[in-house]
C-alpha cells in the first residue's frame, strides 16, 4: 500500500477532481461518511453520547461538519465549535457548514481565546471529541487559540477521533509542529500518510483506519509515491501454498555465512528469523572461534 506525503495526496486529490471529474464535494462526503462508519465502530450507544466537532475553517473542518451531520441524524447530541469566523469558511466547508442549521446542529464560533475563556465550561461536558482542525498541509508551529484548543483537548482525558491525521501533526515527518492532538483514533482519507507511521507520530494517531473515498487507483499509480507500507494482502501474492506433506527437503536450504568474536547476535537473529520465516533447513557458516 502506498504511504503517501501531503503533497502526493493534494496532487491526488486534484488530479481526481480535474481530470477525473469527481467534484471535491462528493470526495469531502464520501471522506465524512466513510469517518462516521469507522467512527460509529469505534464508540457504541451514540445516541446516549453528547459529541463536540472541533472545527478549523478548512477543509479539514469541512470533514467535520460531515461527520456531525452523520452522526446528529444517528441520535447522537452534536454541537460543533468552530475555531475561527463562520463568514471565513469557503468552498466545499462552506457549503457543509450551512447543512448543519436545518439539522439544529449548534455551531458556537470561538476565533480567539478570549472567546473560548467564555465557552470551555460547556465544552467539557461532551463524551467524545472530533478533531477536525487542521488537516495534513500544516507545516508552520501551532499557535494562538489552536494551541489552547489542543492542549485543553489533551487534558480533557475523554477519547478524541481525529478527522485525516491529528491536528498539528505533520504528515511528513511524523513530528508535532510545537503541539500535537493525541488520538484515541484516527481516520484517515485514500491513502495513510508517513507521519501515521513514523514515531512519535504513531503514538499521536492512535488506532488507525484508511477510509476509500473514491480516488481511482490509476491516479495514485499516476502520482507513483515512492514509499509504501507492507500489509498482509501486499505480500502473500508471493507466500507459496505448501504442501500438507511438506518437510525440510523440500521448502528450502539457507546457508548464513556470519560472525565474528563478540558480533554473533546477528548470526543467531537470522538463522531463527530464517526458521520461522519458514526455510527448511539452514546452515550456519561460522569462524571455528564461535563453534562454543
Amino acid at each position: 500500500m502506498y504511504l503517501v506525503t501531503a503533497s502526493e495526496m493534494r496532487e491526488m486529490d486534484q488530479q481526481t477532481i480535474e481530470s477525473f471529474g469527481l467534484p471535491g464535494r462528493i470526495l469531502m462526503e464520501n471522506a465524512g461518511l466513510g469517518a462516521t462508519r469507522f467512527f460509529k465502530n469505534q464508540f457504541k450507544n451514540l445516541a446516549q453520547k453528547k459529541i463536540a466537532v472541533l472545527a478549523g475553517r478548512g477543509n479539514n473542518g469541512g470533514d467535520g461538519f460531515v461527520i456531525g451531520r452523520y452522526l446528529s441524524q444517528m441520535g447522537a447530541k452534536v454541537t460543533v465549535y468552530l475555531l475561527a469566523n463562520a463568514s471565513t469558511v469557503k468552498g466545499d466547508a462552506k457549503e457543509n457548514l450551512k447543512l448543519l442549521a436545518p439539522l439544529n446542529i449548534p455551531v458556537v464560533e470561538i476565533p480567539d481565546n478570549n472567546c473560548f475563556e467564555n465557552h470551555n465550561t460547556a465544552m467539557r461536558h461532551h463524551d467524545i471529541y472530533i478533531d477536525a482542525i487542521f488537516g495534513t498541509g500544516l507545516k508552520s508551529e501551532v499557535q494562538g487559540i489552536f494551541k489552547t484548543v489542543i492542549e485543553w483537548l489533551n487534558n480533557s482525558g475523554k477519547p478524541v477521533f481525529s478527522v485525516d491525521i491529528p491536528s498539528g501533526l505533520d504528515a511528513d515527518t511524523g513530528q508535532p509542529n510545537g503541539i500535537c492532538v493525541k488520538a484515541h483514533t484516527t481516520a484517515t482519507f485514500a491513502y495513510p500518510k508517513i507521519g501515521h507511521f513514523l514515531f512519535p507520530g504513531a503514538t499521536y494517531t492512535g488506532n488507525l483506519e484508511i477510509i476509500d473515498i473514491g480516488i481511482p487507483p490509476y491516479i495514485a499509480d499516476c502520482v507513483a509515491p515512492s514509499q509504501y507500507v507492507l500489509t498482509a494482502d501486499s505480500i502473500k501474492k508471493h507466500v507459496q501454498h505448501r504442501s500438507p506433506d511438506a518437510h525440510k527437503g523440500t521448502t528450502g536450504h539457507l546457508l548464513v555465512i556470519s560472525g565474528s568474536p563478540g558480533k554473533t547476535g546477528a548470526t543467531v537473529l537470522t538463522a531463527m528469523s530464517a526458521m520461522r520465516s519458514g526455510a527448511g533447513l539452514v546452515t550456519l557458516g561460522i569462524p571455528a572461534s564461535l563453534n562454543s
